[in-house]
Order: C-alpha cells, then structure tokens, then sequence
C-alpha cells in the first residue's frame, strides 16, 4: 500500500479513525489509547509518554477536542503523509489546525506524529 498513491478521500477515510482514537486517548488522558497507531519503539518510549502527559496536563483544550474532525486535506512527502484537520473543544470557541502524519511499513499504517496547531 502505497499512500501517496491514494486519493485524499482514501486517505481521509483511513486516518479518520485514527486521529479518532487519538483524540479519545487524549481525551481521556490515556497513553495506550492515545499510542494505539504509533510504532512500538515510539508507543513504548517512557520520555515521550510522560511529554504528552504533561502537555495534557498544562493545556486544558488538549484533552477536550470534539470528535467531529473537519477534513482538510492531505500534504504528500517524501516519506509519508500529513493529513490536515480542523478540530474544536469543548473548553472554547477557537479552532485548531491538527496535524496527522502516517506512514507506512511492513503494510501497516502507523501514526508517526501529531501535532496541533
């Protein structure tokens, strides 16, 4: 499977559940949720645990997104994809530019980064 072969619907379609199970591990301030689509080396790595947990902790709109992700589009890289997203929370009326980056290796599809924006 070669995702920047796909078209953005396919993408979207496959990251949406994704950044879904993302958006409930943060929500819930639950690491293993949160890592399901990382690769183990990162899922497993202790010093990027206990980062997210603090930015969880310090940024209250971190762990109140809704789960109505607004599709934005999809950025190709050399190595793998960035797919864009618009969320809101439920702590404000601000949106927020969520980045979904994913690859893929050995035919799976992991979550390589997320970043907000």
């Amino acid at each position: 499977m070669d995702l920047k072969e796909m078209s953005d619907q396919e993408i979207c379609d496959l990251a949406k559940p994704i950044l879904l199970d993302t958006i409930i591990g943060a929500n819930n301030k639950d690491w293993e949720q949160f890592s399901k689509h990382m690769p183990e080396r990162d899922a497993s790595d202790l010093e990027s645990k206990l980062d997210v947990e603090r930015q969880w902790d310090e940024d209250e709109y971190l762990t109140k997104f809704t789960d109505k992700p607004e599709f934005l589009g999809v950025l190709r890289k050399k190595d793998c994809v960035v797919v864009l997203w618009k969320l809101r929370t439920s702590v404000n009326d601000d949106e927020y530019l969520e980045r979904l980056y994913l690859e893929v290796k050995d035919n799976t599809v992991s979550q390589i980064g997320i970043w907000t924006d």
